[in-house]
């Protein structure tokens, strides 16, 4: 200690050594005063209330304190900086050793080993005169010069830093750059716990940041701090990230690169994206560092052009080695997407155009899980696609009030159309989207995952349906409903000129639907097929305490397979499934439905295919005859007269007719139990001659029971060798059916041919054709 020093009010010490100290830096709540700062030494410190500490340093010359050098062992440091009207910043870091030496030299020396939360640090550097930190008048930068060891020995993240600034205090003049390596953003979550850090990692590399020139006047340094963040620009910048997870996102970014060698430089960013099973190459050009600060300070009128590319890329298989690439979903068709305009926090303006030979639509957060199925499963062919995104009142903290599609042309294989989509009020707990959309073609069979049309599909059809049971077990279904009752208001307005679906063409689809306020109401499903007009409607009304769903058709038609599938029962027919009538139904689960289900049905197929193994139990005697030759029978028409009532169908005609099997029946099946109650009569007519019985058709759907009845003495009926009638059961229960709606005509039923006993085969497709 140096005794002339005193006469200077100046206590100088050669060496000071603390061990087992607590350091505690604290300010109060109302920022009179600090143990961290000097309050009295700012002259806008913007201190209005209290003692007037300013006048009170005027009369007195405070003391000094110096050091050479200054030793700490196991030393807690706590920190409070008692705001607490905006942001409270508090901790304590545990510090093992910390060696200042040097300090009245021209380059100190700090040597710190500590820990926080039990994570151990270093930090080893030098620094600039101490003496010019504070001084009221800086005559030369101060610079720094430090590096950061973060974590333990076998995982350590390190980080240089090196600076200089005109005026500490004020950071005036500051310019940082900062170099190292950090193995995952999210460790100095435990350095830094008032932060968030993301999921980054693998960060190398250099940024420089510069402090704004602009600097406030004096004021307590942890108001300096909280604004540093604000204030402190990057003016270069070569950075790589490994990996960035987005949370609760399906986007995920690697092997990204941040390039930028000057202030007035466009920033460049290079990036891997994928997106569910997507793979992209993204190549990015923004505005400079000054532009897009702007824009992230929020800045009235602040705008960055950008211009991206998007290629798509092959996909890593992780199931496959490292240096093994296997193809991703759109790798075989090349396609690429080009965005150019201006980003900005007002209006923001991009238009992108892309083309491939194939593409696939990753996820999208934005659909509901049955839309995202059923457009990601869908390959289109030969794309090319454009459109205008227009973005309102852009917040800097990624807040959107509202987002437009414009001017959308999509052409592929599977569909070509235009249009516009529009979501407003996205502020707002009840957003709302604009949907319209016209289109020249769309193969329906494209988005189908069970399509007559291909092949593929079908043999695909069983574990179709179990997925869709494992769909119904979830209650998916309702779950979308409510999610488009609830989550929105909109308007989905979609035309179509030509639709396919399975083996079908619609002409002038239209389809309108109005969501929200826990509704949903699509009025009108109308559409030309031939020279009949289809209609159909459906709403879903989730106001009371069970949801209530109605459909009604007038003469509306859809391919059979599709129409049993969907109520997950096995497609043992074939053509084209006409329907006229109107159902109501109460619940959210498959099960309330069906038991609940309500109102009249008239189904009708003509000219189609029917499985001669579902035929078969149905066929009385003749049934092993029905077990032979090829799969299917010429259909010329199946018709059903019911009406529901709390899930059980009341059947009051049943009609199946091929070219030598009829059959007629009635009865009931309960959609609750997946149980049949039918009487039934089979007819076989071959040679001019007729086999017939009446049969009993109890059990269930998948095994049912068939027994012969008997007549009013007790014993089995069997006609044998009765002429064959001429009556064509079809023609009155079409008529019926669909009194009052136009449907195509029934043609005429093809008579049997007269011949001998071998004949019988024959008509069965046994033998050869009759």
């Amino acid at each position: 200690m140096s005794f002339l020093a005193l006469f200077h009010r100046e206590i100088a010490l050669q060496d000071f050594t603390a061990e087992g100290a607590n350091a505690n830096f604290s300010t109060s709540p109302n920022q009179k005063c600090s143990s961290w700062f000097d309050v009295a030494g700012y002259k806008n410190a913007n201190i209005s209330d209290g003692p007037d500490l300013k006048d009170k340093a005027k009369d007195s010359t405070p003391w000094k304190v110096s050091f050479d050098s200054l030793r700490l062992k196991n030393t807690q440091l706590k920190w409070d900086n008692g705001d607490i009207k905006t942001e409270k910043l508090q901790g304590s870091v545990f510090i093992e050793r910390l060696d200042l030496a040097a300090l009245t030299s021209a380059s100190p020396s700090i040597n710190l080993k500590a820990s926080r939360d039990n994570v151990p640090f270093t930090l080893i550097g030098h620094l600039g005169p101490l003496k010019d930190i504070f001084a009221s008048l800086p005559t030369r930068p101060w610079a720094f010069s430090v590096g950061l060891n973060f974590g333990p020995d076998q995982k350590n993240d390190h980080v240089t830093i090196d600076g200089t600034m005109r005026d500490f205090p004020r950071l005036d003049k500051a310019l940082f750059t900062l170099q190292g390596h950090i193995d995952n953003l999210q460790d100095w979550q435990a350095l830094f716990p008032d932060r968030h850090f993301g999921d980054v990692r693998n960060i190398s590399g250099k940024i420089s940041l510069k402090f704004s020139e602009a600097a406030q006047e004096a004021l307590p340094y942890s108001t300096y701090m909280k604004f540093m963040g604000y204030d402190l620009n990057p003016v270069a910048v070569a950075l790589k990230l490994g990996e960035v997870n987005l949370p609760d996102a399906a986007l995920k970014a690697h092997d990204i690169e941040f390039m930028a060698e000057g202030s007035s430089v466009p920033l460049r960013i290079e990036a891997a994206l994928e997106l569910g099973k997507s793979s992209w190459q993204m190549l990015a050009n923004l505005g400079d560092f000054a532009q897009i600060m702007s824009l992230l300070h929020g800045e009235d009128e602040a705008q960055i052009p950008l211009d991206v590319q998007l290629r798509e890329r092959a996909l890593l298989s992780k199931q496959t080695s490292p240096n093994k690439v296997s193809e991703g979903v759109n790798s075989q068709g090349n396609f690429q997407l080009h965005a150019k305009g201006v980003l900005g926090l007002g209006t923001s303006q991009i238009s992108f155009n892309g083309e491939g030979k194939a593409f696939k639509f990753p996820q999208l957060s934005l659909l509901p899980e049955f839309l995202n199925n059923i457009v990601t499963d869908t390959t289109f062919h030969d794309v090319a696609l454009q459109s205008d995104l227009k973005l309102e009142d852009l917040s800097a903290k990624g807040q959107l009030a509202a987002a437009s599609l414009q001017n959308i042309k999509f052409k592929s294989r599977e569909l070509e159309g235009e249009g516009e989509i529009a979501l407003s009020q996205l502020s707002l707990k009840q957003p709302r989207y604009d949907v319209h959309l016209h289109f020249k073609t769309i193969d329906g069979n494209s988005f189908l995952s069970s399509s007559e049309a291909s092949k593929e599909t079908v043999e695909k059809s069983h574990s179709v349906r179990k997925n869709m049971n494992q769909a119904q077990n979830k209650n998916l279904f309702f779950k979308n409903l409510r999610y488009l009752s609830k989550g929105w208001d909109g308007l989905l307005d979609v035309k179509s000129d030509h639709f396919t679906l399975g083996p079908l063409i619609y002409d002038n689809v239209a389809f309108y639907a109005l969501m929200g306020g826990d509704k949903i109401t699509v009025d009108p499903i109308s559409a030309q097929f031939g020279d009949t007009p289809l209609r159909a409607r459906f709403s879903y009304n989730n106001t009371s305490e069970a949801p209530l769903l109605h459909v009604s058709t007038g003469s509306f038609v859809l391919p059979a397979s599709l129409l049993l599938e969907s109520f997950h029962k096995p497609s043992f027919i074939e053509g084209n499934m006409w329907l006229d009538g109107h159902i109501e139904a109460q619940g959210e689960s498959w099960p309330s439905i069906m038991s609940s289900l309500k109102g009249p049905v008239d189904i009708s197929l003509i000219d189609g295919k029917i499985k001669k193994s579902f035929l078969a139990p149905l066929a009385g005697p003749a049934a092993p005859l029905l077990t032979l030759g090829k799969p299917t029978l010429k259909l010329h028409c199946a018709l059903g007269s019911m009406k529901f009532l709390n899930g059980i169908a009341d059947f009051n005609s049943i009609v199946f007719q091929t070219k030598h099997y009829a059959m007629q029946g009635r009865g009931k099946v309960d959609l609750n139990e997946n149980s049949l109650d039918l009487v039934i009569n089979p007819h076989l007519n071959a040679i001019d001659r007729e086999v017939s019985a009446s049969m009993e058709v109890t059990g269930s759907w998948s095994h049912p029971r068939i027994t012969a009845l008997r007549n009013k003495e007790g014993y089995f009926q069997l006609d044998l060798g009765k002429a064959g009638s001429d009556n064509d059961p079809c023609s009155n229960a079409y008529k019926k059916a669909h009194t009052g709606h136009e449907v195509p005509a029934l043609g005429p039923q093809s008579e049997p041919k007269k011949g001998n006993i071998k004949d019988i085969l024959k008509s069965l497709d046994i033998g050869g054709k009759l």
